[in-house]
Parts: C-alpha cells; structure tokens; sequence
C-alpha cells in the first residue's frame, strides 16, 4: 500500500490561432507555478498528429493538501478568468484518487 495521492488531468480547447501563445503562457507562468508546489511529476502535451487544439496538462500531487495549497480549497484555481476566455475555448479539470503506481523507464 501507498500513500494517498491525486491525479490532477486539466485540458483545454485552445481557440484558433492562439496555439502559440497557449503553449508559451504555459512554459512561462504555469508550469513554473506548479513547480514550486509539492507535485511529484508534470507533463504538458500538445496535439499530436491531428488538427485539433485541444491540450492537456496532467500534474501528480503528494496528497491533497499541497493540490488544494495551489488550486484552492474548490480545486479549481489554475488560470485567471481573463487569460481563459483570451485564450480558450473550453475547459475540463478532473481529479483522480491513484490506485496503481507503475514504474518509469528513464
């Protein structure tokens, strides 16, 4: 048995035309955000192969008191209400409880 920890998955439909600017919103203000929380891995994805805009960003966290440090005590708490209708079309955030931890192969 291992500790309890949560599976934050957020994706997004990015508006057309704004892919770029998505992805550099992310690498500049999100992801060094989340880095200086508890989380214990982050991966950030774009499309592959197709033309949708949708892109997911999936983070782990230790439990769920460093998760509701940064996302706040509803969970919901990522990217600022401005910067979401600029860039966005539409969102989706869900949290899971790990019940299997598998290896990584560096």
């Amino acid at each position: 048995m291992f500790m309890l920890m949560i599976i934050r998955i957020f994706r997004a439909r990015v508006r057309p035309g704004k892919q770029e600017e998505f992805e550099r919103f992310m690498n500049e203000k999100v992801i060094p955000m989340v880095g200086k929380h508890k989380d214990i891995a982050e991966y950030a994805g774009r499309p592959y192969g197709s033309s949708s805009n949708e892109f997911t960003y999936v983070s782990v966290w230790k439990n769920l008191s460093d998760l509701r440090v940064f996302a706040g005590e509803g969970l919901g708490g990522i990217i600022d209400t401005t910067r979401r209708i600029a860039l966005l079309e539409e969102t989706f955030l869900h949290h899971f409880e790990l019940f299997h931890k598998g290896r990584c192969n560096k």
